[in-house]
């Protein structure tokens, strides 16, 4: 080969390892929403049900974060906790890694069971972990609260409102399909969190005072784990005009329907509607768009996908009543 020519295709070669593989600083922006409200505390807001509640304090943990990249490539930030509060910003420095297209982020909500025991005084005193005022730890033995969520609720705000989340077996994992490059040395991963979402079928008329790892403060967090993020703002479709199912439109993507868990690892995958009595056709696709199941739904049910190989698909979900169409991203392992 002539030297010239060997010459540059080793600068060539070079020059593309160099773009793939630079270091970027990775960092993760939250953003804390009240369904189309940003967050604030006192702020009168509903859960899904149309039940009255207001919050003085929303924290919680998020720990084991991991990206996923550049077609299918798994960064894992480790030894890396947040503290998260719902009412000031959130944008983490995660650290630095070769990433350049972002894909998804897993994350778990609270403290893992290695570190969820040991002693906060051990930690330096700006560390996530260490002691909080007001505290996010509820002993050695039961370790921290994942969520902290305090306020009132009822007709007339004037019921007790108190969740403190925990517990080992309660560490639950989110994952959120996200869309992010780099820009500059920079990549912003920006999630919403809705944390009306975290009352998705949690009674609080009455009050509600769980502290613990049982009862109402596992379904909190569940839903933490499978509706408060988003790589959307919420959006208001009270007053949406249906729209033509022809169109195939990517319409107010998993506001009205959830699909959990999500990626599906057991062979079944859950739907849910926020509205209970609606009837639909269902229609799975794989990437190369080929129709690989099809099923009539009503509100909430479980459906059968044992049958589908590992891989990303789209379900189509579309309203009889309505005609309105949701397309949701459902991945199987």
């Amino acid at each position: 080969m002539n030297t010239r020519i060997s010459f540059f295709i080793t600068l060539v070669a070079l020059s593309f390892s160099a773009s793939v593989f630079a270091q970027n600083n990775i960092l993760l922006k939250i953003n804390h929403k009240l369904f189309t409200d940003d967050f604030a505390l006192y702020l009168e807001s509903a859960s899904p049900q149309g039940e009255a509640f207001e919050l003085d304090r929303l924290e919680y943990y998020i720990s084991e974060i991991s990206v996923t990249h550049d077609g299918g490539m798994v960064t894992s930030f480790d030894d890396l906790w947040l503290l998260v509060d719902a009412s000031s910003a959130t944008n983490e420095v995660l650290g630095q890694a070769a990433i350049d297209s972002v894909e998804s982020i897993s994350m778990h909500i609270g403290v893992d069971e290695t570190h969820n025991h040991l002693d906060p005084s051990s930690w330096p005193s700006s560390h996530p972990l260490y002691h909080q005022s007001p505290s996010m730890h509820w002993g050695w033995t039961a370790g921290y609260r994942f969520v902290a969520m305090e306020g009132v609720a009822g007709e007339n705000l004037n019921q007790v409102f108190e969740v403190h989340a925990l517990g080992d077996n309660n560490y639950f994992e989110t994952t959120v399909d996200v869309s992010a490059g780099a820009s500059g040395s920079n990549v912003v991963i920006e999630l919403f969190a809705d944390y009306t979402q975290a009352l998705m079928d949690v009674s609080v008329e009455s009050g509600v005072i769980s502290h613990g790892a049982t009862g109402i403060s596992i379904d909190v967090l569940e839903n933490f784990r499978d509706y408060v993020f988003s790589d959307m703002a919420p959006v208001d479709t009270a007053d949406t005009t249906p729209v033509d199912p022809t169109g195939i439109a990517d319409l107010d993507l998993e506001q009205r329907i959830k699909l959990y868990p999500n990626p599906s690892t057991q062979g079944v995958v859950n739907i849910h509607s926020i509205d209970a009595s609606m009837t639909a056709d269902l229609a799975i696709y794989n990437l190369m768009g080929k129709l690989v199941k099809s099923d009539a739904i009503r509100g909430n049910q479980v459906v059968q996908i044992a049958d589908l190989a590992p891989g990303m698909y789209t379900v189509r979900v579309q309203d009889h009543n309505s005609n309105a169409v949701e397309l949701l991203k459902l991945i199987v392992q």
